[in-house]
């Protein structure tokens, strides 16, 4: 009788000693190391940089390389817009917006609100003269021939494009309209498509913003 009893606590004994080390060995490998825990519970700050005393050395690393690309980007990157395989810098001052229905893009002027209206067409659209004679129709001004349509026309350029400049003055003088048009060429230089930028105001208010205007249209790059 007392051999089973011996053999009983004996039993006791070894089991909570199985369970003690279980225990211990199940601890140990659930609770993270310090270089884990910082993956896991660090938080970016404020700047997306990764806080803590025990930053992980790939945590370190990736910060490290945000860091580096924030100081390389230059200090005007966001001032120049680029889309639909066209792009030009937007002047100081100034901000652009998605246009609606025929017009591809606005930019206003932060401080007045003066808008120059960028769209685009396929080919030349009617051709240079139809289209002077329509804004002189707009500025309540008679429509011009053929012969007439040098004399009204400026070259303007954009790197290597050509282009040409139609400024218009209102027959009551109370409007002015500044109106750049640049072809663009595909393969074996065949026009694809015609872009405009047009400034229409009083005349001050385009006297004091053409070299924005002038500064955008010479920047375009296809």
């Amino acid at each position: 009788m007392r051999r089973i009893e011996w053999l009983a606590t004996c039993m006791v004994v070894v089991l909570a000693s199985i369970s003690c080390k279980a225990d211990k060995l199940y601890k140990t490998d659930s609770v993270p190391q310090p270089d884990q825990a910082a993956d896991v519970n660090a938080q970016p700050n404020a700047d997306g940089e990764v806080d803590g005393p025990n930053l992980s050395s790939a945590s370190k690393h990736a910060a490290s390389t945000a860091e580096t690309a924030k100081a390389a980007k230059p200090a005007d990157a966001a001032e120049r817009w680029q889309g639909s395989g066209v792009s030009w810098a937007i002047p100081d001052g100034w901000s652009q917006a998605p246009g609606t229905n025929m017009r591809f893009a606005t930019v206003t002027n932060e401080a007045d609100k003066s808008e120059i209206l960028v769209s685009v067409f396929p080919g030349d659209v009617g051709g240079t003269l139809a289209n002077v004679n329509r804004w002189r129709a707009q500025m309540g001004l008679f429509p011009i021939g053929a012969t007439e349509l040098p004399s009204v026309l400026k070259t303007v350029t954009a790197g290597s494009i050509e282009g040409r400049l139609v400024d218009l003055t209102s027959a009551a003088g109370d409007r002015r309209m500044l109106t750049a048009i640049l072809p663009q060429t595909g393969a074996n230089q065949m026009l694809v498509r015609t872009w405009f930028f047009k400034l229409t105001a009083d005349p001050d208010t385009v006297d004091t913003h053409e070299s924005a205007f002038m500064d955008l249209v010479e920047s375009i790059a296809f």
